[in-house]
């Protein structure tokens, strides 16, 4: 058995241990087979607060958020360069993370840059992971056909690695704790950013089906209901009814 298959069976495995309802689990049935113990695990849980400090060391240009509003910090260039038409030049930043072990830092090409002069980060987004502990080189890549300039100071790339990392705003501004409080931010399906598709499903289905039963008083399962055969997108892939 391939590991492909072998994770496919364990997942319809699991699937089949969660019923319609969720306080039906066989809690007793999934420490069996896979050697977990939810009770406990919900019970560590709990008292868990994650935490990531951020920390960097910087030569000349600390990375900075140009505006309040920003995911990304912005990451300048260190010394006047110049690409060729159609180039790629590895742009040092002199800056150093210290990047806490299960994390990563990305690094994106900033669309200004990308509009007005035609530069964009090559490899985006490029990853920095935990043990990288060198300097902050950014590949730039010249998509026009004349040489650019880069000057000593200049933006060239947007960095994503923290969270609430607003030191006007939070306290510790360097960790991400998410059981910060207060923690007004807008990320994580709030403000802004706040998915619509669930409260959107919920109240077409307050609206349809109340007329669909009003309309067919004697509407009734055709069939057995067919589930889709997947683990991460729960939900009925059709359901046949009668009236």
């Amino acid at each position: 058995m391939d590991d492909v298959t072998k994770l496919i069976k364990q997942l319809e495995e699991l699937d089949s241990m969660f019923g319609d309802d969720m306080n039906e689990m066989n809690y007793d049935e999934i420490i069996d087979k896979h050697g977990l113990d939810l009770f406990e695990l919900e019970k560590e849980m709990e008292g868990y607060q994650p935490t990531m400090k951020l920390e960097f060391s910087s030569k000349k240009y600390d990375p900075n958020f140009a505006y309040p509003t920003d995911s990304g910090m912005d990451l300048y260039s260190i010394e006047s360069l110049t690409i060729e038409p159609f180039g790629r030049i590895l742009v040092p930043t002199g800056i150093h993370f210290d990047v806490p072990e299960n994390y990563e830092i990305q690094i994106r090409s900033k669309s200004g840059l990308a509009l007005n002069q035609g530069l964009m980060v090559l490899n985006s987004p490029g990853t920095v992971d935990q043990g990288y502990t060198g300097e902050i080189k950014v590949i730039l890549f010249n998509t026009t056909n004349s040489s650019v300039e880069i000057k000593e100071g200049q933006k060239i790339a947007s960095l994503l690695g923290s969270a609430n990392r607003d030191e006007k705003i939070f306290e510790r501004s360097n960790e991400m704790d998410l059981l910060r409080n207060p923690n007004p931010h807008i990320g994580f399906g709030a403000g802004i950013h706040f998915c619509l598709g669930g409260p959107l499903a919920r109240l077409e289905m307050g609206i349809s089906l109340p007329a669909l039963f009003e309309r067919f008083k004697d509407i009734e399962l055709a069939s057995t209901p067919k589930r889709r055969p997947t683990f991460v997108l729960r939900g009925y892939e059709s359901v046949a009814i009668s009236a």
